[in-house]
């Protein structure tokens, strides 16, 4: 919505907005926290919360698997992302900004038309040829070329 309404600036506040009064709960919380984490309950009930946030993780992996366009960069970058932070101990951060990288790159040459990969793997999954895109971005249907048409 942020994007919607203010471009990459209402992008960035929106994600602020959402973000920030979580993250500083969790950081006044964990002030408190620390006066009671010699307690064996405390430290009880943080190994059953583990288990829990490790249930939460898989859930939020497995419905975000399912709703995202999936293709050959996708599967590269999630084997790639689980090699480098389980075998090599690379730090995470690093890992989601290379991917973010990898993904943005791709998007931004599909996106000037160079190449479609996305379309030309919904064309050969039908068994169809993949319609050319068209300058503006979407292939080159009749439709597309009749408003064209009309704009002339």
């Amino acid at each position: 919505m942020g994007y919607k309404t203010a471009g990459f600036a209402g992008s960035f506040a929106a994600t602020v907005g959402v973000s920030l009064p979580s993250f500083l709960i969790i950081y006044a919380v964990s002030f408190i926290l620390r006066q009671f984490e010699n307690f064996a309950a405390v430290q009880y009930a943080f190994t059953g919360i583990r288990a829990a946030v490790l249930a939460l993780v898989v859930n939020a992996l497995v419905t975000m698997f399912r709703a995202c366009p999936k293709g050959w960069l996708s599967y590269i970058l999630m084997v790639f992302a689980f090699a480098v932070t389980a075998f090599l101990d690379v730090n995470v951060i690093y890992v989601i900004l290379i991917c973010a990288a990898a993904g943005l790159a791709v998007s931004l040459v599909e996106k000037s038309g160079v190449v479609t990969a996305r379309h030309t793997e919904g064309a050969r999954e039908k068994g169809e040829a993949a319609a050319p895109e068209s300058p503006r971005g979407g292939a080159d249907t009749d439709e597309n070329k009749e408003q064209e048409g009309n704009r002339s």
